[in-house]
């Protein structure tokens, strides 16, 4: 028997067909930043029917395509975390939806559902108006070969070099500062880094923003006084730089580059990261604990000024 899908709400007592998210500000969330709860359900009857499998969540507008604004810039955030499916997807981050973009999930089996958060995140750039759309499920359907990918970073600067690299040491003032001004981008997809000084023992938060795969978002690191701090979002451009309010005059802090190499495409599983070369040799047993699939990147440990690394990767899209 065919998977029977359905859509919940969290007590399970509603079938979930559709869902008024209400107002949402531009900038803002809607319904709101922790989003709705719903259980997707395989056969929540348990009439016997088949196993789940090869499951993508897609958004879709009211009319079924992915022309709208909402689809191509992906305004709809997921996540996969609970439920009594086996294994849970334990998501810790909402991963955006849209045009090109489904969300992986892991197997349903007969009789389980998997928890999902469902938000609306509206850009700073959203004009007033109406919207309406559909999540669309589909499974069975497995990954196919053309997913696999390969990507080679070449003459890659060493981080370790370049501490200073996006922007020169910025001196605190006691307050918050947003930094727009004389930022470098990264050479190549990566994270940034936090290098600061520990006269007066500064502290809090500092906040990159800027485009991963082209979607705007941010990155907050926690400040290590006297230390390096490394964020886990690989930026191909850096639009801000934000000082919390920790640092005084006494202190400075510089944005540099991580070790941390960015994924063109998103992954589903560590195990998507399949293979990697360094300088034409291979390095494939670099890759064991080193791949993260929320954020899509690989740490490539300490990186040799002007080295050559290629990784092979399967693609969720």
């Amino acid at each position: 028997m065919l998977p029977i899908v359905k859509f919940y709400n969290s007590a399970d007592t509603v079938e979930q067909e559709t869902y008024a998210f209400g107002n949402c500000d531009a900038g803002g969330y809607a319904p709101d930043s922790t989003g709705v709860i719903i259980h997707l359900w395989n056969d929540k009857d348990s009439a016997g029917s088949d196993d789940m499998t090869y499951i993508r969540l897609s958004v879709r507008d009211s009319d079924g395509n992915e022309v709208e604004l909402w689809t191509t810039n992906r305004w709809i955030e997921v996540k996969s975390n609970g439920g009594t499916a086996t294994v849970d997807d334990a998501m810790t981050e909402y991963k955006k939806i849209g045009k090109n973009h489904p969300l992986t999930l892991g197997d349903i089996q007969s009789g389980k559902y998997r928890t999902l958060y469902v938000r609306l995140h509206g850009p700073t750039s959203a004009q007033e108006g109406d919207l309406a759309l559909q999540l669309i499920v589909n499974y069975n359907d497995s990954v196919s070969s053309t997913n696999n990918q390969m990507i080679h970073f070449q003459d890659l600067k060493a981080a370790t070099d370049n501490a200073d690299y996006i922007h020169a040491a910025i001196t605190g003032n006691g307050a918050s500062q947003d930094i727009t001004t004389d930022i470098t981008n990264p050479d190549v997809p990566r994270v940034a880094t936090l290098t600061m000084t520990n006269v007066s023992t500064p502290s809090g938060v500092g906040t990159i923003t800027g485009l991963v795969r082209g979607v705007s978002t941010t990155d907050a690191i926690t400040l290590v006084a006297g230390g390096t701090a490394t964020g886990v979002k690989p930026f191909d451009t850096i639009t801000n730089i934000n000082l919390p309010a920790g640092v005084s005059s006494d202190d400075s802090v510089s944005v540099g580059i991580g070790d941390i190499l960015g994924l063109p495409k998103e992954i589903n599983l560590t195990a998507d990261v399949y293979k990697k070369k360094v300088n034409n040799a291979d390095a494939t047993a670099e890759l064991s604990g080193k791949v993260n699939a929320t954020y899509g990147t690989v740490d490539c440990s300490t990186i040799i000024a002007n080295e050559e690394t290629t990784l092979w990767y399967l693609a969720d899209y």
